[in-house]
């Protein structure tokens, strides 16, 4: 990751790969793990993602194929504890192309 040792007031993490919940193994090897979850695996390459941000950090995944991970599944645990996990399906409605505004529908997250 180029961000090492740099740090950035807003950061988005993308953790890249997906899989539909039909096909995530319900006890994946390390070989599967790696394969289907890449450099997100790496504890370093996660700290580095993680802490870079200074003011705002938005993480955006599969978070059904990201608890096959167990630091993941940690992380995962604390930010819905801490509510701050969002599920785009219900949270989020994407406006038609050439909109510039997205539309929160669900009700309060408190």
């Amino acid at each position: 990751m180029k961000s090492q040792g740099s740090e950035w007031r807003y950061v988005i993490l993308s953790t890249v790969r997906s899989r539909p919940v039909s096909e995530i193994d319900n006890e994946p090897t390390k070989a599967w793990l790696t394969r289907h979850l890449g450099f997100v695996m790496d504890p370093n390459q996660v700290n580095v993602g993680l802490t870079r941000a200074q003011e705002g950090l938005c993480i955006i995944g599969n978070k059904n194929l990201l608890r096959c991970s167990a630091l993941w599944k940690r992380l995962l645990r604390h930010y819905q504890e801490k509510n701050c996990v969002m599920d785009c399906a219900k949270d989020i409605q994407v406006q038609k192309p050439g909109a510039k505004t997205f539309k929160r529908f669900s009700k309060s997250r408190s």
